[in-house]
């Protein structure tokens, strides 16, 4: 049996179930159940006043359950949930809402098709399955307004670690005062001028894309717009025009790299660089460097995280040369896609 360290690791908070097997075929059992679960939910905000919520998209791995070999194995259910706005509330107070909310349905209501393990799931609900297993399904909220968007943000390529597909885009927003997380393109400004993304006292938030597909663009416009007023004159790089966001027929982390790639070229074509929220950077290639070092940090600092040094068991010390493994895969992917000369 693993240790609890490396349970919470693939998704487990009960031992109930451990002996699931997350394959293609119990994600979508997994699946089914949870729309039954959300249809019963729906009847349930009718009377706390809420409105109904819809069942979105599995990300992470176990998004291409359709696609992937019956005997793939996932480590969790990443399930994205889906509510409507609520003006004055951010994604995260909503989805706090609804977990409580969640929950006190499981504990009043007592659904069937859910394990109640007596104490808040906070998110993490555990379902049991029409053939007598368990498997624990995650909840990820997020409004209407951010949904395309933030189902896009965490689904990666297939068959490359999440952490590498991810890192990217908060690299990215780090070596810029930005942040590129599920609720789009953002960062704050204290008297027009850029501030860490860290600040919280006296800033102004500023999201500049919900658009997934076109988000380099997007980051480029609002750039060139704060130094020069308006968007008249700007040039955009052909790597850029080619790639200005995720292509969601075919997720690729090559084509994230072509992505910042004609942004770092687009920002010297439009002499960007040395101001506003550039001026750390000289040229693209101090841009494309400060990217690759932010972006190994995280990386390395994932493969060699201190929970890792716990593992004592054959199966706790598989399990962490599989994830270094696979960091250090997409790591050489990474770095292979900035070459250039």
């Amino acid at each position: 049996m693993l240790s609890k360290e490396f349970i919470n690791e693939g998704g487990w908070t009960d031992t109930i179930t451990q002996q699931t097997k997350l394959t293609p075929d119990v994600v979508k059992s997994a699946l089914q159940v949870t729309q039954d679960f959300t249809n019963q939910f729906n009847k349930y905000l009718q009377y706390v006043d809420l409105p109904p919520v819809q069942m979105g998209h599995p990300t992470g791995s176990s998004a291409y359950h359709d696609v992937d070999e019956p005997t793939k194995e996932y480590g969790d259910i990443d399930l994205q949930m889906i509510a409507q706005e609520m003006p004055g509330k951010t994604p995260n107070q909503v989805a706090a809402l609804y977990n409580k909310h969640v929950d006190n349905f499981i504990s009043t209501k007592n659904p069937p098709n859910v394990y109640d393990t007596g104490k808040a799931s906070n998110g993490h609900v555990i379902f049991a399955l029409p053939d007598g297993g368990h498997v624990q399904v995650d909840l990820l909220w997020t409004t209407e307004n951010i949904s395309d968007w933030s189902r896009w943000r965490v689904t990666p390529e297939r068959g490359v670690k999440g952490l590498i597909y991810g890192n990217m885009y908060s690299s990215l927003g780090e070596i810029m005062n930005m942040s590129i997380q599920t609720a789009g393109v953002q960062m704050k400004t204290v008297n027009g001028e850029p501030v860490p993304y860290s600040k919280r006292k006296g800033t102004e938030l500023h999201t500049l894309s919900h658009d997934i597909e076109n988000f380099g663009i997007d980051i480029l416009r609002a750039v060139y717009e704060a130094v020069n007023g308006d968007i008249k004159g700007l040039q955009i790089d052909e790597e850029l025009t080619q790639y200005p966001g995720l292509n969601k027929a075919e997720v690729k982390i090559t084509d994230l790299a072509h992505t910042i790639r004609g942004l770092a070229k687009s920002f010297e074509m439009n002499d960007l660089y040395g101001k506003y929220n550039l001026t750390a950077y000289n040229n693209a290639q101090e841009f494309m460097e400060a990217f690759i070092t932010q972006f190994t940090k995280k990386a390395m600092e994932a493969a060699n995280a201190p929970k890792f040094k716990k593992a004592s068991t054959p199966a706790e010390l598989k399990q962490v040369k599989h994830v270094q493994d696979q960091i250090h895969k997409g790591l050489k992917i990474v770095h292979n896609a900035f070459k250039y000369t």
